[in-house]
């Protein structure tokens, strides 16, 4: 067998051990957490909307959970805010013996607090090892009186605070892990021993800093989740909107909104020159589709005397229309 023969097999072989050995790796890093949060996956609103449910998801894939506390924050005040309330209805916890939602300090800031058994005997059963189909728990948001000029229309919903903390049938946080924490003391003689039994100190007392003559340490073993083995995912929420088929979102009605829907409509080569805004804002006469009638129904609206009607629906009968 030739040398080049030989070289072309190991190098094959060697080839192949690396990949065994990347897929071998990709599959030890790659492992599915104890836990899993989430936020509903599609979430937008209207100004001056009450009630919009924010549906909170959990995946347990190993522990059944019998309570838990987290909190939701937002990244930014004065659009949207929590209600103090909840909705357990088709939810993982309906029957939860303690469910409580309240403000921190805030409107913009949650903590949501849950129970299976608040008293015994305890009969109420936790939520057994599941794959999230099922919203955890929904809470409502009121939107504020927002103009359609505000040009950053979204905020972020986090999980936020300290690590959340669901606790299994042991009582223990899941994918909480100790951490040890040392705390030393340092001790200065002022009084030794007469010799021969000068190493003998009479009277320490306790110092700041080294130099010392003796140290006490003491260790304290604390639990924190780890972020590996408990994923949150946050979500933004976007903010349609008052105003249905105004296009370029300056809270009017205008030639401007006419031009650019004929270009989205009718686009020169067969592509528009811009990036297309939501549906939302092209959508004037609320058939859920961006066509000629939008066109002809802003004509109307803006140059018919005596003027036509506004749009046919507001933000929320399009949204429950075209997006529910």
């Amino acid at each position: 067998m030739s040398l080049c023969s030989r070289f072309n097999r190991c190098a094959l072989s060697s080839v192949l051990v690396l990949l065994s050995f990347f897929a071998l790796s990709a599959t030890i890093f790659a492992q599915t957490p104890d836990l899993h949060l989430s936020l509903s996956d599609s979430l937008n609103a209207c100004p001056c909307e009450t009630g919009k449910i924010i549906e909170v998801n959990m995946a347990n894939y190993n522990d059944t959970v019998v309570a838990f506390e987290f909190l939701l924050v937002m990244d930014r005040p004065n659009v949207i805010f929590f209600q103090e309330s909840f909705d357990t209805s088709g939810t993982l916890i309906s029957g939860w013996e303690y469910v409580n939602v309240e403000h921190l300090g805030t409107e913009y800031n949650i903590r949501i607090t849950a129970r299976a058994e608040d008293n015994m005997p305890y009969t109420t059963p936790g939520i057994v090892p599941q794959s999230g189909s099922v919203p955890l728990i929904k809470i409502p948001i009121d939107v504020m009186s927002i103009p359609d000029t505000l040009t950053d229309r979204t905020v972020l919903i986090l999980f936020g605070g300290p690590a959340p903390c669901f606790k299994n049938n042991q009582g223990n946080c899941i994918g909480a892990v100790p951490v040890e924490d040392y705390d030393s003391t340092f001790y200065r003689c002022i009084d030794w021993a007469d010799p021969p039994e000068n190493t003998i100190c009479n009277e320490y007392i306790q110092i700041p800093t080294p130099p010392y003559d003796s140290l006490a340490i003491d260790t304290t073993i604390y639990y924190v989740v780890d972020t590996n083995l408990v994923h949150t995912e946050d979500h933004w929420i976007d903010i349609y909107p008052g105003m249905v088929g105004d296009y370029n979102g300056d809270g009017l009605y205008n030639l401007a909104d006419i031009l650019a829907n004929i270009v989205a409509v009718y686009p020169p080569g067969g592509t528009p020159p811009f990036d297309l805004p939501p549906m939302i804002y092209r959508d004037f006469s609320c058939d859920c589709d961006n066509n000629l009638n939008d066109i002809l129904q802003l004509i109307n609206y803006i140059y018919v005397v005596p003027i036509g009607q506004p749009s046919t629906c507001s933000c929320i009968e399009w949204r429950n229309d075209c997006e529910l």
